[in-house]
């Protein structure tokens, strides 16, 4: 069914409860009812063969299902096998809710209706009646109903004396119990572990109770990632797996489906409800599961979501993937195919990802015909995708009061590179065969023996697979337990790409024990990086010395290139006025104003450069300040404070992150242009803070999309929250004259509160600013931390930022002319068919489908004439990765051109 694509939903059977009385579909605010009448439930959850359980007729009709149901799973997944020693076997079941206490207990709460416990008294007669199909209490019915029950008697029925428990952390739960059992398992508590989670539902509450949320889809349909989804399909169902150490289960020969690498787990902490999920909890909970497994989130190719097709779930889901992982991997969620089966959903998850890694096909997604912008991120398979190995994917659960459990898993082939259990001071992985291979693709046959020898684990043969050395970046080579040794996880490629002895690796392995532990691993890991250029044996492009002024060209080595690496929008960093003004002001005030403006004074052109700005934007005041990265972490980190929220794109500039870091207040961050999550989070979040701010862009720096300011300043009069636009791409860009994104939208200035700007792009200089009303500007004149202990802007960076706002009003056919090379450039490539995304602005990307191909291609590019830049992960997501090309006015027709044949020549 999931490898088709299908879905398993419909109405609900008479045989659980007369839904009709219970349906309103047109008043989903009605109180005790529900707005759906879809759900994804099981045919037959009565019928059970005690098959030799131990359990009496009279025992099973007051046992809740959940029990029966998950003890023949049990029997089913043991299939008869031998169980080595029942004092180390354990069970570990997630559930939540026992509804069949519910119908148990009914006879009791009958008895208080009739005598008006809970209201007006019934007649008891009728009371009797209307619950006479119930089973009366006996000895096992408290039993039949208590949730530790639920694997106790599993316990009971195979006689496991391990470790017998029931962990609720609400839709978390089954793969939190099997987090608790892997734990058990790695520190010799346990040798067998039966792991899994259940839930049925039997009685009509939830169904009421998550429409009074709205949290159930109205529509009756499961989209996980869809612009459409409004909620999930209630499901239900159970699931076993039988979890082993690796030496263990190879050694008595199991059929092993998958591995568990790693796990983690986490709770939100303090969030803005028991139902609001927590952005920070869950990439606690995916970088606790990475570090324990050993490996890094990018060589995961597929991740089971929690995926509930709630727009605030799946929101933060994304975003949290997106922080560890960058982007780049599939994503997918069963619960379009079976609903949502609350405590049990993890192990559904967790069952799906082991089919997926076990046949090596990744099933297509249903329900999202139209993918939510956040999804661009990734990738979702439309149809049946071919996987091949090896393999390694993740499941991820998180539940109302906050718990996150993130596992990573390997594939279960012994021809795959396996991770066995953590012994002390170390993890260990290896890759078995059935022989070495007598000349093994990939690493050396030398390197292969020297790895066995070193090591004192017994293993049969060591034959890591090339593709899985090309995919994982040597991870298949991790030496058993050696890693505490070596100090680090991969193994160098200079002993990859040689023929390699094992005195070789010895030498390696001493001089490594030999060398101080490093104080900065994070440098060491940044080099690996950063030598990826000398690796693919191409130049490093960055830092590189230009010899003439940066423009529609420049000259590096001597050499002419056509130029769009700077920011330069306008041209007007060469032009003879502006250079004009920085040498006449350097000639009167020197290089520097020597201290801060506070302290030192001002310079006129400090309080001219300051006006002509706030001319410019239609404000009333504006502060100039030297650095525009420094201007929004100064003043978000100085205005805000802890008990404020602050909600930003997804996409907004790091600078705007450290502020609102530096600042303390609660931070969130909505899908990149989706107003309509903003508009959720506001409904859900903005009461519950002394002040609420939104900070978007004019213009996205990566992308050249544009923030929709009426729609916001809109939000902005419903809401009322303060408004922060930073203006960095679009001042001097935007607007008929160049006045930015208010004159683009035709809104009024006072619609935005506060407006951002450099000084280092249109306005040919350095530096940035903020434009607002007089009375907050004079505040942050005398207040701000940033302004009041940095050293004033320098003369000639002043002057010359006023000459460019003198230049761009006396001469808006700069704007015209860029407006004009910006179309020009779209249009031809478009013609070529090359992607260049879906803006408008003059920062054009064009996408080369990793890191490494966006590095050649800015190399090809340079052989060619022109100078572009890569951005290279970890800047974007490394399926991102792009050439960015920034077009100014002073690009000639030919240039573009050119430019764009040398581009469709260069992929």
């Amino acid at each position: 069914m999931i490898r088709e694509g299908r879905v398993a939903t419909g109405p609900v059977s008479p045989r659980r409860w007369r839904h009709h009385h219970l349906h309103r579909p047109d008043d989903p605010r009605a109180a005790d009812y529900a707005y759906t009448d879809v759900v994804a439930h099981l045919d037959d959850v009565e019928s059970f063969t005690d098959a030799g359980y131990g359990l009496a007729p009279r025992r099973l009709e007051v046992t809740d299902p959940q029990h029966r149901l998950l003890l023949t799973l049990t029997g089913t997944a043991l299939g008869g096998r031998a169980i080595g020693d029942p004092e180390r076997t354990g069970v570990y079941v997630g559930a939540s809710v026992s509804e069949y206490k519910d119908l148990l207990t009914s006879r009791v709460r009958a008895g208080q209706m009739a005598a008006g416990d809970l209201g007006e008294p019934l007649d008891p007669e009728a009371a009797r009646a209307a619950v006479s199909g119930v089973v009366p209490m006996r000895a096992f019915t408290m039993a039949g109903a208590l949730l530790n029950l639920t694997a106790a008697t599993i316990s009971s029925a195979f006689d496991l004396r391990g470790p017998s428990l029931v962990v609720d952390a609400a839709c978390a739960s089954s793969l939190l119990a099997v987090h608790e059992a892997v734990g058990h398992l790695r520190t010799g508590q346990v040798d067998l572990a039966v792991a899994g989670g259940v839930y049925l539902n039997l009685v009509p509450d939830n169904l009421v109770a998550f429409s009074r949320i709205g949290a159930l889809s109205r529509a009756g349909a499961c989209r996980p990632f869809d612009r459409r989804a409004d909620g999930f399909v209630l499901g239900e169902g159970a699931a076993v797996v039988l979890l082993k150490r690796l030496d263990d289960a190879l050694r008595d020969g199991d059929p092993v489906y998958g591995v568990i690498r790693g796990t983690g787990c986490a709770n939100d902490g303090r969030a803005d409800g028991p139902m609001t999920p927590r952005l920070e909890g869950q990439v606690a909970a995916l970088r606790r599961a990475y570090d324990d497994a050993g490996v890094e989130p990018y060589t995961v190719g597929f991740v089971e979501c929690h995926g509930t097709a709630t727009p605030a779930g799946d929101r933060v889901e994304l975003a949290a993937l997106r922080e560890v992982f960058g982007g780049g991997v599939h994503v997918s969620s069963v619960k379009a195919n079976i609903g949502h089966a609350l405590p049990a959903s993890g192990i559904a998850g967790l069952v799906k990802t082991l089919l997926v890694l076990r046949h090596g096909v990744i099933p297509p997604q249903p329900g999202c015909a139209e993918p939510i912008p956040r999804l661009a991120d990734f990738r979702l398979a439309q149809r049946p995708e071919p996987w091949a190995g090896p393999r390694r994917a993740a499941v991820n659960s998180f539940g109302f009061g906050g718990t996150n459990v993130h596992l990573v898993l390997d594939e279960g082939s012994p021809d795959a590179a396996l991770p066995g259990p953590a012994p002390a001071g170390g993890r260990r992985y290896w890759a078995v065969t059935p022989g070495l291979d007598p000349d093994p693709p990939g690493p050396s046959r030398g390197l292969l023996e020297a790895i066995a020898a070193a090591s004192d684990h017994p293993v049969e043969a060591l034959r890591p697979d090339q593709a899985l050395v090309a995919d994982l970046g040597f991870d298949s080579l991790m030496l058993l337990d050696l890693e505490e040794k070596l100090g680090l996880e991969r193994l160098p490629p200079e002993l990859v790409q040689r023929t390699t002895t094992i005195g070789d690796l010895q030498a390696w392995v001493a001089a490594r024990a030999e060398a101080p532990a490093d104080p900065w691993p994070e440098v060491a890991a940044f080099a690996e990086r950063r030598g990826l250029p000398q690796r693919l044996g191409l130049p490093n492009p960055y830092f590189v010395a230009h010899d003439a002024a940066l423009g529609a060209t420049t000259t590096v080595d001597g050499v002419e290139l056509v130029d769009f690496s700077g920011y330069d929008y306008l041209g007007l960093a060469t032009d003879p006025r502006v250079v004009a003004a920085a040498r006449e002001a350097v000639e009167r005030y020197g290089t520097s104003v020597s201290a801060s403006r506070l302290t030192s004074g001002e310079r006129p052109p400090h309080r001219e450069l300051e006006r002509a700005i706030a001319g410019l934007l239609g404000a009333e005041d504006a502060l100039a300040m030297v650095s525009g990265y420094a201007t929004n972490v100064s003043v978000l980190g100085h205005l805000l404070a802890p008990g404020d929220l602050v909600l930003h794109d997804a996409y907004a500039h790091d600078s705007i992150v450290q502020g609102i870091r530096l600042s303390g207040a609660t931070r969130r961050a909505f899908p990149h242009n989706d107003l309509a999550a903003l508009e959720e989070a506001l409904s859900e979040q903005a009461g519950r803070h002394r002040r609420v701010l939104v900070a978007v862009e004019g213009v996205y720096s990566m992308d050249g999309d544009l923030a929709d300011l009426p729609a916001l300043a809109d939000l902005r009069r419903r809401y009322g929250f303060l408004l922060y636009v930073d203006e960095a791409h679009s001042i001097g860009v935007l607007g008929r004259t160049g006045r930015g994104a208010g004159e683009h939208w035709s809104i009024s200035p006072s619609d935005v509160d506060i407006w951002m700007g450099t000084l280092s792009k249109a306005l040919a200089s350095c530096g940035g600013y903020v434009a607002a009303g007089a009375a907050l500007v004079d505040y942050l004149r005398y207040t701000t931390p940033g302004f009041l202990f940095s050293v004033g802007l320098p003369p000639a960076a002043t002057a010359a930022a006023l000459a460019a706002v003198r230049t761009l009003a006396a001469e808006p056919e700069r704007v015209e002319r860029l407006r004009a090379n910006t179309a020009r450039f779209r249009t031809a490539a478009a013609a070529h068919g090359i992607d260049t995304g879906g803006g408008t602005a003059p920062v054009i990307p064009v996408r080369a489908g990793g890191s490494a191909e966006a590095l050649r291609l800015s190399e090809r590019m340079r052989q060619r004439g022109v100078n572009v830049q890569p951005i290279v992960a970890p800047a974007v997501a490394e399926e991102a990765a792009r050439l960015r090309f920034f077009v100014n006015a002073t690009h000639t027709a030919e240039q573009i051109d050119q430019t764009v044949e040398a581009l469709r020549l260069s992929r």
